[in-house]
C-alpha cells in the first residue's frame, strides 16, 4: 500500500518492521547454525582429547583425573615388572636409518601391545628401544606374576618370528622382578603414570645382565612361579647398585610345555 497519507504512512511502517524482524530472524538463524557447529566441534574436540587421555594413562587413572583428582599416588605390595630392550640396538639403528629404524620400533612394539589385554599387562612407557610393563597395577591382580611370566614368553617368540623374516638379526633380552613399588601421576603438562621402588630398579639391572633372546629373572619371581613354569638355574651375579643375587632363566610353563630357546644367532 503506497500513498501519502497517515494509511500509507502505517504501510510503510509496517513493511519495514517486517523488514527488520527479517533481518534480525536471518541474524539470530546463523547464530544458532554458528553455536551448533561450535557445539559439535567442542564435542569432537573432548572425544579426541579424552580419546588421548586415556591412549597415554590406565583407564582407571584416567577416569580419576575426569573427576578432579589432582593428586594420584598408591603403594602396590604385590606386581610384577618387567623390562625388555633390543641387543645392540646403537649400532643396529645406524645400519638401518631412522626411517627403518622406527618402522622397526613400531613393529616390534606393536607385537608386544596386541598380548597386553590378553594378559591383563599395563605399558607404562617406551624409551628408545626400552619397553616397560607391569602387571598388578593399576588393577591390584593377585595373578600378576604368572600373567606376566606367560607375556614374556609370548613376547620373546614373537620377537623370533619377527627376526626369522627379517634382514636382520634381530634379538632382545628381558628381564623380571617382582615385589613392591609406588605408582602415580608425575608432571603436569606433559604428566605420565610411572612408576618406582626397588622393584623397578631391579627389573631393569635383570634386564641388562641378561643373555640374548632369554628371559632372565630374580629369585623371588622363580618363588612364585616354581610350581608352574619351568627354569633353568643361572646361579649368582652381581647387579650393579644392589650386588650379589641369585638369577634364574624363565624358560617355559609346564601347562603348555612351551619352551623358550635361545637360538643360534645368523652370522652376518
Amino acid at each position: 500500500v503506497s500513498g501519502d497519507d497517515e494509511i500509507g504512512e502505517l504501510a510503510s511502517a509496517i513493511e519495514k518492521m517486517g523488514n527488520d524482524l527479517k533481518t534480525a530472524f536471518e541474524a539470530l538463524h546463523e547464530k544458532v547454525s554458528v553455536a551448533e557447529k561450535t557445539a559439535n566441534d567442542l564435542e569432537e574436540e573432548k572425544q579426541r582429547s579424552e580419546k588421548l587421555l586415556y591412549n597415554i594413562l590406565p583407564a582407571v587413572i584416567a577416569d580419576r583425573l575426569r573427576r578432579g583428582e589432582k593428586t594420584i599416588a598408591e603403594t602396590y605390595q604385590e606386581v610384577t615388572v618387567m623390562f625388555a630392550d633390543i641387543v645392540g640396538f646403537t649400532q643396529l639403528s645406524s645400519e638401518l636409518g631412522p626411517y627403518q629404524t622406527v618402522q622397526m620400533l613400531n613393529e616390534i612394539f606393536g607385537r608386544f601391545d596386541s598380548l597386553l589385554k590378553k594378559y591383563n599387562i599395563e605399558k607404562i612407557k617406551t624409551i628408545g628401544d626400552c619397553y616397560m610393563v607391569v602387571a598388578g597395577v593399576p588393577t591390584r591382580n593377585p595373578l600378576h606374576c604368572q600373567q606376566m611370566a606367560q607375556f614374556a614368553i609370548d613376547a620373546l617368540r614373537s620377537i623370533e618370528d619377527f627376526s626369522a623374516g627379517a634382514p636382520f638379526d634381530l634379538r632382545v633380552r628381558i628381564g623380571l622382578h617382582t615385589g613392591t613399588v609406588a605408582a602415580g601421576i608425575i608432571g603436569e603438562s606433559r604428566f605420565s603414570f610411572d612408576l618406582w621402588g626397588e622393584v623397578v630398579n631391579l627389573a631393569s639391572r635383570f634386564e641388562g645382565s641378561s643373555a640374548p633372546n632369554k628371559i632372565h629373572v630374580s629369585d623371588a619371581v622363580r618363588t612364585r612361579l616354581s610350581d608352574d613354569f619351568i627354569f633353568e638355574d643361572n646361579g649368582t651375579i652381581e647387579l650393579r647398585g644392589f650386588g650379589v643375587a641369585r638369577s634364574w632363566y624363565l624358560v617355559g610353563s609346564k601347562q603348555s610345555a612351551d619352551v623358550v630357546e635361545l637360538k643360534v644367532t645368523r652370522q652376518k
